[in-house]
């Protein structure tokens, strides 16, 4: 009974979700990142985790602190915002985050532990 009530839960959040991000691979995200210059590569890990290696380029805000400094952060919510953490599961709620406050071009690129491609250890950008 328990199982079927957090299966109920988790399919009702990922269909909510399902409306409002397109997922992405990695090569997807660098030819949006080339394309576009506003394009913004959001890392929603800890600090902690972030300094042991990140996607170059990308803004550190810790999932726990989004909801409350993302609109003075990132003002624009039109602007495309590619959203990775460490294995995708927090990528998912950022986007619900995301959605909720009104950004509209939100792409999961789900978990570092996918990203083929070097990783950085110069010092996070980071954001409180």
């Amino acid at each position: 009974m328990i199982r079927l009530l957090i299966l109920m839960i988790f399919v009702v959040f990922l269909g909510a979700c399902q409306k409002s991000y397109q997922t992405m691979d990695a090569e997807a995200a660098q030819a949006l990142l080339k394309e576009d210059d506003t394009a913004v590569l959001l890392d929603v890990r800890r600090k902690e985790e972030c300094d042991q290696g990140h996607i170059e380029g990308s803004l550190l805000v810790p999932l726990d602190d989004l909801k409350t400094n993302i609109t003075a952060i990132l003002p624009d919510k039109d602007v495309p915002i590619i959203i990775y953490c460490e294995h995708g599961t927090r990528s998912l709620l950022a986007i619900e985050i995301l959605s909720d406050l009104g950004y509209t071009a939100l792409y999961d690129l789900g978990g570092l532990d996918t990203w083929p491609y070097d990783l950085t250890n110069e010092p996070c950008i980071y954001e409180e």
